[in-house]
């Protein structure tokens, strides 16, 4: 594109900012209406005049956009699919919006309204809306929630959505520790696992982890995740299962001798799992006041898992 081109396209778009700045300084582009507002399907500005109104060009077809032309340096209707320019304006009947690729610039707020897409890829396969109006119990969304969708409960008016629309895609979360990209979690797509990155953990009800508990070796235990409060009700975990059965919730240890997660058997005297009752003692929390542990009781072999367990108190001193 010539620098002539460009000059005159940021002409054009001052005079768009001038003409269509309110009173109270928001910039408002028209919508674009029905096919038959206007027959104008190109021009070098891309904007045309509809009853004193400035706009994108009203002459497109269902499903087409305004995309710039190298070969006639004009801004004509095309199909969404030819934009290959590093900017463009996509004006899709009745939707407003900015295309853009490479690297753009923006300052000041933006205000996306309700139920306004926010799509990211090609194929939009990462979409988020503030959704006005909530969703009864997997209800679909038009590009947004797809599919037989599965969501047991409604989800209120007035939320943020966020969902990946393309199959088998996780979303990853990072964060930059000293320069490097570290992973804290994921959520993984074909499993519907949220995943932790090793080395991380969760907090409820606190800003950081407290480390509490001894056990053989081990000093100031550092849990991964930790439920912490200052009520009965923010400072306690509950398991609770409903099931027309006569079976209870579970809580579960487990142990094996691999590096990584595996199998490796067991060797006798090996611990477990330990239940541990730490108070404070004016210094830390590190002093156990009774623990309960498992401990293997023989040697193990295939579906063979001898056990005792332990109980232990501390006297007074």
């Amino acid at each position: 594109m010539s620098r002539a081109s460009w000059a005159s396209i940021i002409v054009v778009f001052a005079v768009l900012a001038i003409a269509l700045i309110d009173r109270i300084g928001v910039l408002t582009l028209i919508t674009p209406g029905a096919d038959a507002d206007s027959s104008l399907t190109s021009s070098a500005s891309g904007l045309e005049f509809i009853s004193g109104d400035l706009t994108l060009l009203r002459g497109c077809a269902d499903s087409q956009g305004v995309g710039w032309s190298e070969s006639t340096d004009t801004w004509d209707c095309t199909s969404s699919a030819g934009y290959t320019d590093a900017e463009a304006i996509a004006a899709v009947e009745g939707e407003p919006t900015l295309q853009l690729a490479g690297v753009t610039t923006f300052g000041g707020n933006w205000i996306i309204t309700d139920d306004t897409l926010a799509q990211w890829g090609t194929d939009s396969d990462v979409v988020a809306v503030l959704n006005s109006a909530g969703l009864a119990a997997n209800e679909e969304l038009a590009s947004v929630i797809v599919g037989t969708s599965i969501y047991p409960a409604t989800i209120p008016a007035n939320s943020l959505v966020f969902s990946n629309t393309t199959a088998n895609g996780d979303m990853v979360f990072f964060t930059n520790v000293g320069g490097n990209s570290i992973e804290i979690f994921r959520i993984e797509a074909s499993t519907r696992l949220l995943l932790i990155s090793d080395g991380n953990g969760q907090v409820i009800g606190h800003t950081a982890q407290v480390g509490s508990g001894i056990e053989t070796g081990v000093f100031n235990l550092v849990a991964a995740s930790q439920v912490i409060g200052t009520g009965p009700n923010d400072s306690s975990f509950a398991l609770h299962r409903s099931s027309d059965s006569n079976s209870g919730p579970y809580f579960s240890f487990a142990k094996s001798r691999s590096a990584v997660v595996g199998v490796t058997v067991l060797q006798d005297g090996d611990n477990i799992g330990t239940l541990i009752w730490s108070g404070a003692d004016g210094t830390d929390l590190n002093t156990p006041s009774a623990v309960i542990r498992a401990q293997v009781d023989g040697t193990p072999g295939s579906n063979d898992m001898p056990g005792r367990l332990i109980f232990e108190t501390t006297a007074d001193g």
